[in-house]
């Protein structure tokens, strides 16, 4: 749904877990979403040079987060409550 919006499939999966649990790692979206890493931390990369997403470092494992600025100052508790209506509904029941 999202996917031909922000162009890419693998973007929108990324967006939609990290909405839904506030942060994540890549081989965690991957798994959940049932698809290969790469693509995954592709799009986690791209969304994070674009200023969507801050990642940080823990251990060897990066984290990823929606960008508060982004979001225009909106905790993701307030934005996923305001953009749920964009979550797949396949997606939806899974979280």
């Amino acid at each position: 749904m999202l996917g031909k919006l922000i162009g890419s499939i693998n973007k929108e999966r990324a967006l939609v877990y990290l909405v839904a649990r506030e942060a994540g790692y890549a081989r965690e979206i991957a798994r959940f979403f049932d698809v290969p890493l790469n693509p995954i931390q592709k799009a986690l990369d791209g969304l994070e040079r674009a200023g969507v997403l801050v990642s940080r470092v823990i251990g060897s494992t990066r984290e990823y987060r929606l960008n508060p600025a982004t979001a225009c100052g909106m905790s993701s508790e307030h934005w996923s409550k305001r953009h749920s209506r964009c979550i797949p509904n396949d997606c939806a029941r899974s979280f």
